[in-house]
């Protein structure tokens, strides 16, 4: 092994421990030094991960345009995490952009690596609701909650497109 491959693999492993503190950080709600220390993580090892989880931050603080950016670089290293087309779908969902937002999230429904599935279901659901679509929405949050039977948002969003349906 030479030099530079153990500096690699040091650089990539203090990279990773940056992102875990960064997220705890930013579970605990300290946005500031959960933001630089996702910043340093990517700054050292950059991750589709670490761009998605810096994105997730960023939308929460309002910062909607920079979630964007930061869910096409976390595409751009690694397509096929679904979370990163997911959340972008979901920002442009903020953004009041439903017809882009379906684009997205369908592709993420597509891939095969997600953290929480059901959210791409959920977020869908939103987007098809918001184009009017009210059976396609109620079939993407049925299986939100197929995935996850504890989503409350979706239980809710079903009850209400049912109501109308009434």
């Amino acid at each position: 092994m030479s030099d530079d491959s153990a500096v690699g693999h040091e650089t990539r492993a203090r990279a990773k421990e940056i992102l875990e503190r960064a997220y705890r950080l930013h579970l605990e709600g300290a946005l500031e030094p959960a933001r630089a220390a996702y910043g340093l993580s990517i700054e050292l090892a950059p991750t589709s991960l670490g761009h998605t989880l810096l994105a997730c931050l960023l939308a929460h603080t309002g910062r909607v345009d920079e979630a964007i950016a930061e869910c096409r670089e976390a595409i751009r290293l690694d397509p096929e995490l679904g979370n990163a087309w997911s959340d972008l779908g979901a920002y442009h969902l903020e953004r009041g952009e439903s017809d882009r937002a379906a684009v997205y999230l369908a592709r993420a429904n597509l891939k095969t690596r997600f953290e929480r599935a059901h959210h791409v279901h959920a977020n869908l659901g939103r987007a098809h609701w918001k184009q009017g679509l009210l059976m396609k929405a109620l079939d993407e949050y049925r299986a939100a909650i197929a995935l996850e039977p504890r989503d409350l948002l979706a239980k809710k969003a079903i009850r209400e497109i049912l109501r109308v349906f009434n």
